[in-house]
């Protein structure tokens, strides 16, 4: 199985740590790119994506980097990781995955033409012809055993449809391993050709919309000064670049000499086009991302 790195044209200079051999961590969006190769188009899953030599026979996508250096890279951005599906011996209950809610997207390059879309639509559930519809996914985290293993590693699990105490990121619910109750198959009528490169974009379930108010009236938006007038265009425009996600929340950003009026039909505006969908927050200081260091290490390798 080889590997190469998808153009990836829309990404600006700077904005982007390589951090391993196929793994990116764009600080400035807050995702992880994945660097990935199709290798199932028919047949039954247990993961959507697992590593090389591992579980290709029953996952639509194998990636390049390291479960390990996937969990590091998501950290990077901000993101809590919680446990796999596990067993409680007081209940004597299985307990489902734990940890934040992510989407997942991917890209590809078709006869030069970029596309992308929710990993949902390359998997269907057995005995229908519709994709699985964009869900979020769980940030389980898998776990590192008394021995030093983390266990994501030796499975190749990094993306997973059942129930697999080692996930890295799973079924956000209960879905059994056994042949005979796995739920999923390839979407064989989606799914690129065998061999086609792509491009896993994992990001934060909650997308953020953010206005910074920095005079009367006057608004920026990406680094953009707008005006109130242009803040349903610039909405639904990333309302639509992020139709994966289940939740779009507003973030506004106020300056210390902002009016209190101004403030107050910005948020008026803004609730109207989340249509309950979604809040707004009100912060009254420059926004950062706790925790993130743009330069943290650029680390070429994949040992631990």
């Amino acid at each position: 199985m080889s590997f190469s790195s998808p153009s990836r044209a829309d990404d600006g200079p700077g904005k982007i740590v390589r951090y391993a051999p196929g793994l990116r961590v764009d600080f400035a969006k807050r995702r992880v790119e994945i660097d990935g190769v199709i290798c199932l188009r028919q047949g039954m899953l247990e993961l959507f994506a697992c590593t090389i030599q591992t579980r290709e026979h029953e996952s639509v996508v194998v990636v390049k980097p390291r479960p390990k250096r996937i969990f590091e890279a998501l950290g990077l951005i901000g993101l809590t990781p919680g446990h796999p599906i596990r067993y409680d011996e007081k209940t004597r209950n299985w307990k489902p995955p734990t940890g934040e809610l992510v989407s997942i997207t991917v890209k590809w390059t078709d006869n030069g033409r970029s596309r992308r879309t929710h990993i949902g639509q390359w998997m269907r559930p057995v005995g229908t012809n519709k994709p699985l519809k964009p869900q979020s996914w769980v940030f389980a985290g898998s776990f590192t055993t008394e021995g030093g293993t983390f266990t994501a590693d030796a499975d190749g699990t990094v993306i997973s449809v059942v129930d697999f105490p080692s996930a890295l990121i799973a079924f956000p619910g209960q879905k059994s391993a056994d042949n005979d109750m796995l739920w999923l198959e390839a979407h064989s009528d989606a799914v690129p050709p065998l061999g086609t490169d792509v491009t896993l974009i994992v990001t934060p379930a909650v997308a953020e919309f953010v206005i910074e108010l920095v005079g009367d009236e006057r608004l920026k938006h990406n680094g953009d000064l707008i005006s109130i007038d242009d803040l349903d265009t610039r909405f639904a425009s990333f309302h639509k670049a992020h139709s994966s996600h289940l939740v779009v929340n507003a973030v506004v950003v106020v300056r210390k000499n902002a009016a209190k009026d101004d403030v107050d039909r910005i948020v008026r505006r803004l609730q109207k086009l989340l249509k309950d969908k979604g809040s707004v927050r009100v912060e009254s200081s420059v926004r950062t991302l706790p925790g993130v260091d743009p330069s943290s290490p650029k680390d070429d390798s994949n040992a631990p």
